[in-house]
């Protein structure tokens, strides 16, 4: 450029729980959807999680390990009769911000 400026604008797409759709760099897009999922159910079995995302069960345990060392989801109760939970909102969006 001769004497101009350029300029980058970066958007993201903002679902209405608050979670980043764009720009996630540290949370894989099943791992997005893992923690969506069990946002709109907390009582949501890993079967159901696979089926609706589209991947194996194997798969949705090694993102359910991944985000419990991250300390961003945990499970409460039995794996029969138990809930996941967000350890806390405000630190998920940070994370995904990082």
């Amino acid at each position: 450029m001769n004497g101009g400026i350029e300029v980058t604008i970066f958007l993201s797409k903002t679902n209405v729980d608050g979670l980043v759709d764009g720009l996630v760099d540290r949370l894989v897009e099943s791992q997005v959807r893992i923690i969506e999922l069990i946002k709109k159910n907390p009582k949501i079995s890993k079967k159901t999680m696979a089926e609706q995302i589209g991947i194996s069960q194997t798969s949705i345990d090694k993102h359910i390990k991944t985000l419990k060392e991250k300390k961003l989801i945990r499970r409460i109760g039995s794996d029969r009769n138990g809930i996941w939970q967000i350890i806390d909102n405000h630190n998920l969006i940070n994370y995904i911000f990082r």
